[in-house]
């Protein structure tokens, strides 16, 4: 009854971001702003290049006017043949945003995030970086109710009975929404780390991708905002391999058996 959004997995769209830390010097952050823009094999791969300009407001005291700051960032963007965007870069004051909306495997996603990985750890390749705040990998999962006959709405051909949706949602019609959040304890070298998961799973009529279907999302987002002092490049690059690892168990817990094996996520628990 429920198909993937495509064939072969079910990612709608993948995104990474970062957030730069709030004291940051503004010649640091515009230096490391046109470092990451600069970048060729990032011009390269998203070739489409849009200048951004941001101005910061600051709230003061009830009789003191705000003060404002022009600032700078930048987006840069890949196409497909039908003119649809693939992948987009935001670069701002702030952070950034990578998304990926036409997700086909990790190895090539993590690719361009440890591009940008390099760009901003690269005077500490292999010690802590002071530019990075916080740190996420966000999954949005898609489902399609192919038969469009509402009464023949069945969850249960979809999710087994599992702790991430509610159990009043399989009685509740194809129009719900189930939010969850806990942590996560992992550990490096015997050095903990704790990262927030975030859940929200929802069905109802949705259009994607031009066509209006029945459908179900289950979008995780996977976030650390704690930065230890001890966390480099490296150990970055293997978080983020572990948290890709944490979503393909997360659906696979939540999955009936016969969706799981067409997406090759079986025996992960």
């Amino acid at each position: 009854m429920f198909e993937p959004i495509n064939r072969a997995h079910s990612i709608l769209e993948a995104s990474f971001n970062l957030g730069f830390v709030s004291s940051l010097e503004k010649s640091r952050r515009e230096e490391l702003i046109r470092g990451i823009r600069d970048n060729q094999e990032l011009q390269a791969f998203l070739p489409k290049v849009e200048e951004l300009k941001v101005r910061a407001i600051q709230f003061q005291a009830e009789d003191v006017s705000p003060s404002y700051e022009d600032d700078f960032g930048f987006e840069l963007k890949r196409f497909k043949e039908d003119g649809n965007p693939e992948w987009t870069l935001a670069v701002l004051p702030s952070g950034l945003s990578l998304r990926c909306l036409d997700y086909q495997r990790w190895k090539g996603f993590i690719r361009i995030v440890s591009v940008l990985l390099e760009e901003i750890f690269q005077d500490s390749t292999h010690g802590p970086s002071p530019l990075v705040e916080s740190l996420s990998l966000r999954y949005i999962d898609a489902f399609i109710k192919r038969n469009k006959e509402e009464e023949d709405y069945q969850l249960s051909t979809l999710f087994r009975d599992n702790n991430y949706v509610n159990r009043k949602s399989f009685d509740s019609g194809y129009r719900w929404h189930s939010n969850s959040g806990w942590f996560e304890k992992i550990s490096y070298d015997g050095r903990p780390l704790e990262y927030l998961n975030q859940l929200n799973v929802s069905s109802g009529t949705m259009n994607i991708r031009n066509l209006e279907n029945t459908t179900i999302l289950i979008d995780h987002n996977m976030l650390l905002t704690n930065m230890c002092e001890w966390l480099n490049y490296e150990t970055v690059l293997r978080f983020l391999d572990d948290m890709h690892d944490n979503n393909k168990k997360l659906l696979s817990s939540m999955l009936v058996t016969e969706v799981s094996k067409k997406l090759m996520l079986v025996d992960l628990n």
